[in-house]
């Protein structure tokens, strides 16, 4: 004798929730993976532009070192050459310097000095920094990042 069936309309039920559940769960993984990516590329851009910054305070630094040795007067922009981590306060490149603050395999930072001005005994100087990160394989630039601000010497250090 056979027994009569009566969940015959629930069948199929048990797979489908499984299936729906499944879809959903994999879209949430989905959105937490592209936000985690966001998040990661977002921080190692504002740390790349933090070191570009740290390059230019270096730059504004070796700008009001110059300045004080040379009694508030740029000889590199009476050159009309920059001050760049590698030259001297004329802005004549030193064989043996670095043209670099930082140097690693994965990227470098520089500075450059590129305008200066010194009205009524107070020297405005433009500076750069940069950052720029290196492909591994040929160590060509790939992506580089800029900072760029103007600073006014005030009684021997330079000022926003």
């Amino acid at each position: 004798m056979r027994r009569k069936r009566t969940d015959v309309g629930r069948q199929g039920f048990a797979l489908a929730t499984i299936l729906i559940a499944s879809t959903v769960m994999l879209m949430v993984l989905a959105a937490s993976a592209v936000a985690a990516s966001s998040i990661r590329t977002s921080l190692s851009a504002h740390n790349h532009t933090q070191l570009a910054r740290e390059a230019a305070e270096a730059g504004a630094a070796y700008a009001t070192a110059c300045l004080a040795s040379n009694a508030n007067t740029a000889p590199w922009a009476t050159a009309g050459r920059p001050l760049l981590p590698n030259t001297n306060c004329s802005g004549v490149v030193v064989g043996s310097s670095s043209p670099y603050v930082v140097s690693a395999p994965t990227l470098r930072t520089s500075f450059a000095v590129t305008s200066t001005s010194v009205i009524s005994g107070r020297a405005q100087v433009t500076v750069t920094g940069k950052t720029e990160l290196l492909r591994t394989s040929n160590q060509s630039v790939w992506r580089d990042y800029s900072v760029t601000f103007v600073r006014t010497e005030s009684s021997g250090s330079l000022t926003y």
